[in-house]
């Protein structure tokens, strides 16, 4: 039953690539949903079924890097409301994110969340449709990754931190992993 007082409302709309709807436990195919301010539950989650490609992210210009699709990963159409649209990876490998709003601006990130994860704010996002590009920022990386997921929410305390976040105190090369 939809109640006149419901302040959000999350549609999933049918799409081509597998995700898991958060809390359902159910694989669905989607590559869109539309969500308004205040969306229920928060943060909205959907599974990555494949990240990266044989795209170089830098031709978006900016901080945009990575190895992306030529096509979007994933579509939003979003009724804004007052506060920050925020889009975040929940990864064990290293993911970057581009995301464009409805008017072409671009917003990239690589590991903003901590490493490996990235994360695009938003802080007056605008209705519309957003695209948003998963990618893997080592061009080898490229594969279906079931268990990283993208995190999308309203309310910045509802996201989760970095799946893994390497401690600051021990050097890289004492880990066995070579520097960028």
């Amino acid at each position: 039953m939809i109640r006149s007082t419901l302040v959000a409302s999350v549609f999933i709309l049918a799409g081509t690539t597998a995700a898991l709807a958060q809390g359902s436990g159910q694989v669905l195919t989607q590559t869109q949903a539309t969500l308004s301010a205040g969306f229920m539950p928060d943060p909205y989650v959907t599974e990555v079924v494949l990240a990266g490609n044989n795209v170089d992210g830098t031709v978006f210009g900016g901080n945009c890097r990575g190895w992306i699709s030529d096509q979007p990963d994933f579509y939003l159409t979003y009724s804004a409301g007052t506060g920050a649209l925020i889009f975040q990876t929940d990864a064990t490998t290293d993911t970057t994110l581009i995301v464009q709003d409805p008017r072409g601006g671009r917003f990239c990130d690589d590991d903003g969340a901590g490493f490996p994860n990235a994360r695009v704010e938003i802080a007056s996002p605008m209705s519309g449709v957003y695209q948003v590009w998963i990618g893997t920022y080592e061009r080898l990386q490229v594969q279906a990754i079931f268990g990283t997921r993208l995190r999308i929410s309203d309310t910045q305390s509802t996201l989760l931190g970095p799946a893994i976040q390497l401690p600051l105190q021990v050097p890289l090369i004492d880990r066995g992993i070579a520097p960028r």
